[in-house]
């Protein structure tokens, strides 16, 4: 009897833990002074000059670019970044959140719809202005943001 326990015990154990597991598995992006995880499935995506990094597959893709904040010898980021958001709100960019990127503060905004959704992470990290743009069917910004907080720039 006290085996037949100690059996059901260790079953019990091992479908609580397999089922803890995620069968998701992840890609890593290195590139253009950035590195970041996003999800298996993905493929990287060609490049155009202004981009850091583009991944993707037919129904959700992310990508990447950045900025130099000095303009003359002067840093105008913080004001950049105002204006941005300023801006994307005006463009139905409604919805916004406050996340950690890279270990500082970005502003994520989106307009989820029953169509799409489109978001953008705004961030200064340094000298750099960074914007990430994700596009998505699905309502949801989880990849989005997962994909931010694994983000490393040098």
């Amino acid at each position: 009897m006290k085996r037949l326990i100690y059996i059901l015990v260790v079953v019990l154990l091992v479908v609580l833990v397999s089922g803890c597991t995620s069968n998701e598995s992840s890609k890593t992006f290195s590139g253009n002074n950035v590195t970041f995880q996003y999800p298996g499935t993905w493929e990287e995506n060609n490049l155009t000059k202004d981009y850091m990094a583009n991944v993707g597959n037919d129904t959700e893709s992310f990508s990447l670019f950045s900025i130099n904040t000095t303009y003359g010898g002067i840093n105008v980021g913080n004001s950049t970044l105002s204006k941005m958001v300023r801006n994307y709100k005006l463009a139905n960019l409604t919805t916004e959140k406050t996340l950690t990127v890279d270990g500082v503060n970005a502003t994520l905004l989106s307009s989820p719809d029953k169509i799409r959704t489109r978001s953008i992470a705004l961030w200064i990290k340094g000298d750099k202005f960074f914007q990430a743009e994700y596009n998505s069917q699905d309502s949801s910004t989880a990849t989005f943001e997962k994909i931010l907080s694994t983000i490393k720039s040098t």
